[in-house]
């Protein structure tokens, strides 16, 4: 299921005692969708305790030469991208109508290709996505009245 980077990624979160969750597309697949990604998302809880050791998991990865702080994994809705599509890794600090507590206290904690993995549960997991396409909707639907507005008002 991961490639060798990913895998050795997980490994070194792992080894840290990161508290993690794999969400996107790997929790879709992993909960019985597969489907094509680019990437590996990862929640991490952004407390101050975490952040050091998710820098240390980093430089152990090899990542210690980007110029990341604690700091910048305690901001909430802060993403960090490392590396390019197929293998960038998404380090999200929070994810829309979850918390990371409850939601890490009720993970699914698996082996993949021999290598313990926490994954967001199914029910936490379908209230992100809902959230996220709520959001969505929202700014949609609120961008096409600001174009209603200002069509009406060209052609008035």
């Amino acid at each position: 299921m991961f490639s060798q980077d990913f895998k050795e990624f997980i490994e070194s979160l792992n080894a840290n005692k990161v508290r993690y969750l794999v969400v996107g597309g790997y929790a879709v697949a992993f909960h019985g969708h597969p489907r094509y990604t680019k990437d590996l998302d990862v929640w991490i809880e952004n407390t101050p305790q975490n952040a050091a050791r998710v820098i240390q998991a980093l430089k152990q990865f090899g990542f210690g030469s980007l110029d990341l702080s604690e700091k910048d994994f305690l901001a909430p809705d802060s993403i960090v991208q490392l590396g390019l599509p197929p293998n960038r890794v998404e380090l999200f600090t929070s994810l829309p109508g979850v918390e990371f507590k409850e939601c890490f206290r009720k993970r699914a904690k698996t082996k993949i290709d021999g290598v313990a993995t926490n994954f967001i549960d199914l029910l936490d997991f379908c209230d992100v996505i809902e959230k996220h396409r709520s959001v969505s909707r929202l700014a949609v639907l609120q961008a096409r009245a600001i174009d209603l507005v200002q069509f009406n008002a060209l052609t008035s």
